[in-house]
């Protein structure tokens, strides 16, 4: 459904096909599906980032309100758009959803179908599947949908910018229009782990220990095919997780001699937790609240979950406030969305804390300490809390 008309200018398309357009740096080479493959799907640290910051954000109650008051609107087309987006998905699970495909591709996109009463539904759309199309100039003038060989275009306003597609983007130093991923910056991390979970799955596969030297007398000569032989016969009988602890017996003048991991073995290994670490970091999120042991950064969990709030979540918070309201400005211009930073659990040790020095402070009236605290003034608070 459009609500604007639609301009007569010559086109140029920005899409997900930028990555593969030969910049210098070979990361950017990656596809959303192969960089959705190789970091979400195949990186466990990756994998939990990206849901602890959407669960986390989704998690956020908001609420919504006239511009020029501070109370709430209980009800409101909006806010039943919002509790029930389509009919496959909550308000939770879409904008996991939507924070996802962003920490994802540096995009994301979402369609309202409906009209102007607030009838209607909300979809986030794959970025892979959508073209940014822009006129002469390189100014957006619709976005354009693809599934297979099915595409449907929405126009853009070009002077308000109003669409019933409204796109997210982190910044992308390279393009005006499409974001940049995270997992860009992230990859040479991420392959790292990725190659080092692959060389514990191969050790594990040979039954948890390192390989070794078996060796032959000299008075015994062994010919290539009975090399062979005895190395597939090992394999079959000591290799593996099955057959781990086996007592090996040889005879004939074979000797077996354990090999230890070689420095460069050993210095992988160790590297794999500070890949785990930097990844956590890119992402913004203190490695103690994924369970990474080594940050020392910080004196417990609850101050590193302080942190990953007010550093990485409520910023992104209020990026995804900003984009629903933008969408939403098609249904109603004199409403907000907003929440309170004070229903954020994990906030709640700083907000003790400075309840508990503004209450020992003797020095505000009560009027001030309660200003403090968010409460409303009293008719005969001015006066010092301690007289």
């Amino acid at each position: 459904m459009k609500f604007f008309k639609k301009k007569s200018l010559e086109k140029k398309t920005v899409s997900a096909s930028f990555l593969t357009s030969g910049y210098p740096c070979s990361i950017l080479e990656q596809t959303f599906e192969e960089m959705a493959t190789i970091g979400y799907q195949n990186n466990p640290i990756v994998y939990r980032c990206i849901t602890l910051i959407a669960r986390s954000i989704a998690s956020v109650k908001i609420f919504l309100k006239q511009k020029t008051l501070e109370n709430k609107i209980l009800h409101h087309p909006i806010l039943s758009l919002l509790n029930n987006p389509n009919p496959f998905q909550s308000y939770e699970a879409f904008t996991e959803m939507v924070v996802s495909h962003l920490l994802l591709s540096g995009n994301a996109f979402i369609e309202y179908v409906g009209d102007l009463q607030g009838y209607g539904e909300l979809y986030v759309l794959r970025p892979d599947r959508v073209r940014i199309i822009c006129n002469d100039q390189g100014v957006p003038e619709n976005y354009e949908y693809r599934i297979g060989n099915t595409t449907h275009q929405v126009s853009i306003d070009r002077l308000t910018g109003r669409s019933c597609i409204v796109h997210v983007s982190l910044f992308n130093p390279f393009e005006s229009h499409w974001g940049q991923s995270p997992l860009t910056a992230a990859m040479p991390l991420i392959q790292f782990r990725n190659q080092a979970l692959e060389h514990n799955l191969s050790v594990l596969k040979r039954g948890g220990t390192p390989s070794g030297i078996l060796t032959v007398d000299s008075q015994y000569e062994m010919t290539e095919d009975q090399k062979a032989q005895l190395r597939t016969d090992l394999e079959n009988l000591y290799a593996g997780k099955d057959n781990a602890g086996r007592i090996m017996v040889l005879s004939n003048g074979l000797r077996w001699e354990k090999t230890g991991f070689s420095p460069q073995e050993m210095a992988f290994l160790e590297g794999q937790g500070e890949a785990a670490r930097g990844i956590a970091q890119l992402f913004g999120i203190p490695p103690t609240c994924i369970g990474i042991p080594g940050d020392e950064r910080f004196a417990n969990y609850k101050e590193a979950r302080v942190h990953m709030w007010e550093e990485t979540l409520i910023p992104m918070v209020n990026l995804i406030l900003s984009t629903y309201q933008k969408l939403l400005g098609i249904l109603d211009q004199n409403v907000e969305l907003t929440y309170s930073k004070d229903e954020i659990d994990a906030l709640s040790v700083k907000r003790e804390a400075l309840w508990e020095r503004t209450n020992n402070a003797e020095f505000l009236t009560i009027n001030e300490k309660r200003k403090i605290m968010g409460f409303a003034p009293l008719p005969d608070g001015d006066v010092l809390a301690a007289a």
